[in-house]
């Protein structure tokens, strides 16, 4: 159990070694925050998908409306925190 655990654990938890390179390691993070957003957009689509089976055509109008009010708030108020976080 321990050998199969261990084993798992290095074949996730591995994929960055100490002897790579920074292309090598750009190119994992880069391919990792790729899923990332996808997965994120798929879970958004399967959501409006849910939605507009559940909601009457004005009701999901009126609730595009605020996520586009939401999103566009969102946009403007972000203080760039995260990315002088992730600068320093």
């Amino acid at each position: 159990m321990t050998k199969r655990f261990s084993h798992l654990f290095n074949k996730t938890l591995g994929l960055w070694r100490e002897g790579d390179n920074l292309s090598t390691r750009v190119a994992r993070s880069s391919a990792i925050s790729l899923l990332g957003r996808l997965v994120i957009k798929l879970t958004q689509f399967a959501k409006t998908i849910i939605l507009a089976r559940l909601l009457f055509p004005a009701d999901f109008g009126l609730f595009s409306i605020a996520a586009v009010a939401i999103t566009i708030t969102d946009t403007f108020l972000q203080t760039g925190f995260y990315q002088a976080l992730i600068q320093e």
